[in-house]
């Protein structure tokens, strides 16, 4: 397409903070933060930190972490099913009153004598007053009225793994940007302290690029622990297909990784948006279809990306394998890997044009697919699985790099077993 994809990862990615990684590198790095976070929750409670995850829009940032709302957690010796993850979303507030809360004049109320005496400020609202001096509790007269602050829905009123994410925080003014550097430092305001248990995370866009961000300066950065989320075809690849995307969008992505970020209307967001509603139109052979797919790409994307993306459905897209066919054993498939790895003649330059590229998009369609949770690993599904990759039309390199992320992904190893070529092949190379 023309794109100096070096360049674009240059220009992407300025005004960014932090570890550049991808998804994998994401997860473990918010455990280590959420580990440092709780431990600075006893040890320095009045200097905590909180994180920024950075990065383009669309790519995961947000969905990555209220993902851990599933994800089992240890609390104080308590298992919970997930951590409960509030969603704040910064750049909807106006005044320091939606951080602080709203005011509420309040009366000191006590009960009990001696040692045993306890006091609280309390609401002057009569059916809260009211509830008070019903369970014998006094009212203190003597002590005036102070005005105190109603903490705001999304602080969590009782202990327990809680993330405060604030989301696009850098779209917000830099009034309440301000105002909430104290929250960042203590964990809480001159109104309201978060329980104990909460980590807070924040995500922006980049600075210094065309976006309707508020920049930081370094003395509220330097009150953050940063990582910036790259874009990345293979793990869009592996989320899209678990989530049954269209296969054909997902061939697209993993051919031209260039095109998910870097345009006005184009992200990996809007991407999926089309793809998901591509399923509905199984085939683009029909004029009426391929006008009703132009106009919903065209409603979600750059004119440039639908272009490029009706000519690899005209042109490419049938000459990727899919997975099942691969597990399924179909004997065409070895004619076919043959037809791509030694090339067809181009018809202008008659020489041969090998399909290398096509041959690592169904490799990462092959990999993607196996790691679902609902595929069965087969006796015979392994073998065929075995017999694509061992095949000699496979060249070397993305055949390395397939065994190596086999072996590496946790729980299957079991692709690989049995075979002497290829446990040889990862020896080799680990």
């Amino acid at each position: 397409m023309g794109v100096d994809y070096a360049d674009k990862m240059t220009v992407d990615y300025e005004g960014c903070h932090g570890f550049r990684g991808n998804h994998g590198d994401l997860s473990l790095w918010i455990e280590d933060f959420i580990s440092m976070s709780l431990q600075d929750e006893k040890e320095n409670p009045e200097e905590r930190w909180v994180a920024c995850i950075w990065g383009q829009p669309g790519i995961g940032k947000t969905a990555t972490v209220k993902g851990l709302s599933n994800v089992p957690v240890n609390w104080c010796g308590k298992e919970y099913k997930g951590w409960n993850v509030v969603d704040v979303p910064a750049a909807q507030f106006e005044e320091m009153g939606d951080i602080h809360g709203l005011p509420d004049k309040c009366v000191y109320v006590w009960k009990g004598l001696g040692k045993d005496k306890l006091g609280h400020w309390v609401s002057c609202e009569p059916d809260i007053l009211n509830g008070w001096k019903n369970d014998g509790w006094n009212v203190d007269y003597k002590k005036g009225t102070r005005t105190m602050y109603s903490p705001p829905d999304f602080v969590p009123s009782e202990p327990g793994p809680s993330i405060i994410l604030i989301d696009d925080a850098n779209r917000t003014s830099q009034r309440i940007l301000k105002g909430m550097m104290q929250l960042f430092q203590t964990h809480g305001t001159v109104s309201w302290k978060l329980p104990p248990g909460c980590v807070i995370i924040l995500t922006g866009n980049p600075g210094m690029q065309d976006f309707m961000v508020t920049d930081m300066d370094s003395a509220i950065l330097t009150r953050m622990k940063h990582f910036t989320l790259m874009h990345s075809a293979k793990d869009w690849v592996m989320w899209a297909t678990d989530n049954d995307l269209d296969p054909r969008g997902i061939s697209y992505v993993s051919r031209y990784e260039e095109m998910m970020i870097g345009h006005t209307l184009t992200n990996p967001r809007s991407l999926s948006e089309f793809f998901r509603f591509l399923k509905k139109v199984p085939e683009l052979t029909d004029a009426a279809d391929l006008k009703r797919v132009q106009m919903y790409a065209h409603g979600l994307l750059d004119d440039d990306t639908v272009s490029s993306i009706m000519t690899f459905f005209q042109r490419d897209v049938e000459l990727v394998i899919d997975p099942e066919d691969i597990l399924n054993g179909e004997d065409w498939i070895d004619g076919h890997m043959k037809k791509l790895s030694e090339g067809a003649k181009n018809k202008k330059t008659g020489e041969k044009e090998t399909r290398v590229d096509i041959i690592a998009v169904t490799v990462d369609r092959l990999f993607a697919y196996i790691c679902k949770a609902d595929v069965e690993a087969s006796e015979e599904n392994i073998k065929n699985f075995q017999k694509f990759v061992t095949s000699k039309y496979l060249l070397d390199d993305i055949r390395h790099n397939l065994c190596m992320r086999v072996f590496r992904k946790k729980g299957m190893q079991k692709w690989l077993l049995n075979n002497r070529e290829l446990t040889n092949l990862v020896m080799e190379v680990v």
